[in-house]
């Protein structure tokens, strides 16, 4: 299997009034290895691209797009959205990204930034027949973990096209579909449909895809690293030797059990929540603190002399680190005069502040 797609964020703020030269170094510097050769970011041709300039996509006011196909979404209206990457499934059939790629990235490269991975796709060709899926989707013979309203076919006359299973940006989706056909619809040349098709000609080309954002997608890369993308596959999707009144008797089709390659059954689920709910804290419990020092100042030393932090607690703030150090910085630059502050508290906090010393 391989990644078709990679797209994440870094929390570095650019605009259209900064200098572009400090972006594409900031922002192709985040990049992974083989992808910063691809531009040339360490020879002495860098950039060794072009680029152009357009108007953002995803709300985002400025794009700027390498030759290769490498995205660089900046401007954002708000200074939480940071800068968004965006490397599509061109540059990776170009630039492949091998399993130690994907590790050499996290543990040398994303350790400098604030980042967050929203989208990475997953895929693996195959020389079985499109047919073959959509027979097995056409009799019911599968077992999937998404609802039936997310399950949808898009075929031709002949039957080929694309099946899905899943909604898109809810978490994981699985495509299907027949790639050779997709690849000759795009081909406007006669010339090139023609030598295309000599070159595939009785040659079945069926790809399958997952595409995991957000949560899903960092635990998709961790099977990536760990060669068990097949494994996913299988716990979201199976198609069967025949259904059983009992879905858990049903035996996985040998057929596709070889093509994902799975040796065992995993399913990505949404991380749960974490971290603290510093809006909250903030907001709500930290100002009926305040009450209660200010009107019952024997109850709040009670209080706070003999409660102790929960373990759960404390494992959400060690997780809320990052964020409560921006915070803390944000409130002392307020306090003490700073300007051009970043949004990280909102107004009215820092408005209310009644007891500075608490800071």
């Amino acid at each position: 299997m391989f990644v078709d797609w990679l797209q994440y964020t870094i929390k570095d703020v650019f605009t259209d009034s900064d200098d572009i030269h400090l972006l594409i170094s900031r922002t192709v510097s985040s990049l992974p290895y083989p992808l910063q050769d691809l531009l040339g970011f360490h020879s002495s041709e860098y950039p060794a691209q072009t680029y152009t300039l357009s108007r953002g996509v995803n709300f985002y006011q400025n794009a700027l797009t390498f030759a290769s196909g490498v995205k660089i979404l900046y401007n954002p209206p708000k200074p939480q959205m940071g800068t968004n990457i965006i490397i599509p499934g061109t540059v990776l059939k170009e630039k492949p990204l091998e399993p130690g790629n994907i590790t050499d990235w996290f543990q040398k490269i994303l350790v400098h930034y604030d980042y967050n991975i929203c989208r990475v796709d997953i895929a693996q060709d195959t020389d079985v027949d499109f047919s073959y899926f959509f027979d097995k989707y056409q009799r019911g013979e599968y077992v999937t973990r998404y609802l039936s309203h997310s399950l949808k076919s898009y075929v031709d006359c002949d039957n080929r096209g694309t099946l899905y299973f899943g909604t898109r940006g809810k978490g994981t989706m699985i495509r299907i579909y027949d790639k050779y056909l997709e690849q000759l619809s795009q081909l406007k040349s006669k010339i090139h449909k023609a030598e295309f098709m000599k070159e595939y000609a009785g040659k079945s080309w069926t790809r399958l895809e997952m595409e995991c954002r957000q949560d899903q997608a960092l635990q998709m890369l961790d099977c990536y690293i760990n060669d068990c993308c097949g494994d996913v596959f299988l716990g979201h999707l199976r198609f069967v030797e025949k259904m059983q009144a009992k879905t858990s008797r049903c035996v996985v089709d040998s057929v596709y059990l070889s093509v994902i390659n799975a040796k065992g059954c995993r399913k990505l689920s949404k991380v749960k929540n974490n971290e603290l709910n510093i809006d909250w804290i903030i907001r709500v419990a930290a100002r009926n603190l305040l009450a209660i020092k200010e009107t019952k100042p024997r109850l709040y030393n009670l209080i706070m002399d003999n409660l102790e932090a929960s373990p759960e607690a404390k494992a959400k703030a060690y997780a809320s680190s990052r964020e409560l150090d921006r915070i803390y910085f944000s409130i002392h630059n307020v306090l003490n005069g700073g300007e051009n502050i970043e949004e990280l508290v909102p107004v009215e906090i820092i408005e209310n502040l009644k007891f500075k010393e608490c800071v």
